[in-house]
């Protein structure tokens, strides 16, 4: 993971990349005194990759993600499993987002002020 301060000094901008294909990339600050280290009722950004949603979405796929791109989330409070806090937070404030996967590499980027709110 890489980051730094915007040129204008309001604003974080990051860069998270792996070597290799993945299905999302997550980064966000722990939550003070939340429950599973932090991680739950944290602010975060997503970046999902979808290869093809025409296979696994819709009200059937318990799980569905939603399509590839960059968003903002809030952990659930108490409970860690995706499907409780899969939606993204309704108002975003990243700038320049971008997820892109490829067969030998995968990287997020965004830019940043604030995350869902915070």
């Amino acid at each position: 993971m890489q980051w730094r301060l915007a040129v204008d000094g309001k604003a974080v901008e990051v860069r998270m990349a792996y070597d290799g294909v993945v299905g999302y990339l997550s980064v966000g600050p722990e939550n003070v005194g939340g429950t599973r280290g932090g991680m739950q009722g944290s602010k975060v950004v997503m970046g999902i990759f979808d290869p093809d949603a025409n296979i696994y979405s819709g009200a059937a796929w318990h799980n569905y993600i939603g399509p590839t791109g960059v968003s903002e989330h809030v952990i659930h409070a108490t409970q860690s499993s995706f499907r409780h806090w899969k939606q993204a937070h309704n108002v975003t404030s990243l700038i320049d987002s971008s997820m892109a996967v490829t067969r030998c590499h995968s990287h997020m980027t965004f830019k940043t002020a604030i995350v869902a709110g915070v």
